[in-house]
């Protein structure tokens, strides 16, 4: 049932979007719901299956990474979503 806490505790849900670098543009690049079962099954088939505590944390750092490659970042906010999933 570890895979599933999202469905037991909504609380903890938590979702992603990813926009585009353009602001004038605002299009959506991704976006990541951890308490769906597609979550749930994407971590099944990972290298994190297993790990107790992956994506459960209320709280927790932000990390940014890329692997192998160099990575710039620029001009990050993070705000809450409005209660309809809006971000304006």
């Amino acid at each position: 049932m570890k895979l599933f806490r999202t469905l037991l505790f909504p609380f903890f849900m938590v979702r992603v979007l990813l926009l585009s670098a353009s602001s004038a543009e605002k299009k959506k690049i991704e976006e990541i719901d951890t308490g769906t079962m597609e979550w749930a099954a994407l971590i099944t088939g990972s290298k994190f299956y297993g790990k107790e505590d992956f994506a459960k944390a209320a709280e927790d750092y932000i990390v940014l990474q890329d692997y192998n490659d160099p990575v710039w970042f620029t001009n990050i906010k993070i705000r809450p979503l409005h209660t309809n999933g809006s971000i304006e």
